[in-house]
Order: structure tokens, then sequence, then C-alpha cells
């Protein structure tokens, strides 16, 4: 939708930022009995994931998110399927995007074995989103307009 380099830069931001350690994140508050950043910080990913069209991952955060909050006995195992959906998607999109240094791209190939269908599924979940770019971009530029008007 020609917009392609605007998502670039978003999923870009998403594996070289903190969502990248989201599974992470989540682990450490429980590991400090922090329920509540945990499960805003599965619902941060579950929401990040939404945005850059990763469906699966959205619906493994958010069931990790509602695991958490509804303390289920099935977390660790939700996060557990959360960090591995993670890594598999950051994995293929640095692959597929040549993003992050020499020993991130062999970090991501010893956990996360790709082969070319992997590869080419998430590059088509990545060129699927178009339409959602065009969307969050346009909102965006509302939103900016609005703000310098009320300012």
């Amino acid at each position: 939708m020609g917009k392609r380099d605007v998502y670039e830069n978003l999923v870009r931001r998403f594996v070289e930022g903190p969502d990248a350690d989201s599974a992470a994140t989540v682990r450490q508050h429980l590991e400090t009995g922090e329920r509540e950043a945990a499960e805003r910080a599965a619902a941060s990913l579950k929401g990040v994931a939404g945005t850059i069209g990763a469906s699966e991952l959205q619906s493994r955060a958010q069931a990790l998110e509602a695991g958490i909050r509804e303390e289920t006995g099935e977390v660790d195992a939700q996060l557990q399927s959360t960090q591995e959906e993670l890594e598999r998607l950051v994995g293929a999109i640095r692959q597929v995007l040549g993003v992050g240094g020499q020993q991130q791209a062999v970090e991501s190939v010893e956990a996360v074995t790709l082969d070319a269908d992997t590869a080419e599924r998430s590059a088509g979940e990545l060129e699927s989103q178009a339409a959602r770019v065009d969307e969050l971009a346009a909102t965006l530029t509302i939103n900016d307009g609005e703000d310098e008007s009320a300012g």
C-alpha cells in the first residue's frame, strides 16, 4: 500500500527494542512477586503483537495476560509458549530484515531453527499488515494535527 518503509521501521523497532525481551520482563516480574507489572508487560506485548500483525504471538500473550490476572496454574506453560513464539518471530524478522549484530544473529539461529517456510510465512505476515500501517499512520497524522491545534 505504499507504506512499506513505515511498517518496516515499526517492525525494526519491535525487534531491536525492549519488546523483543518482553517474555524475560514478564518472567522477572513474576519472580519478584510483581504480578500487576507482569500482567501489564504481557498486555503490552499483546498490543504490540497486534499492531504489527503477529496474530499467533498476540494470542499467546493474551492467554498469558489472562493466566496472570486469574492466577491460573498454567502461567509457566503460557509464559514458555509466549517466549517460544516471540523468539521465533524476532529471529525470523531479524533474518528477513538483516538486522542485529553478528552475535545476535548467532543467538537467534541457536534459539530458533527457521526453515524456508517459516521465514516466508513471517515475511508474508509482515506484508499482509500494510493496511494496518496505513491506518496507524493516518491515526498518528490526525492526532498530531489535533495536538498542534490544541496547543
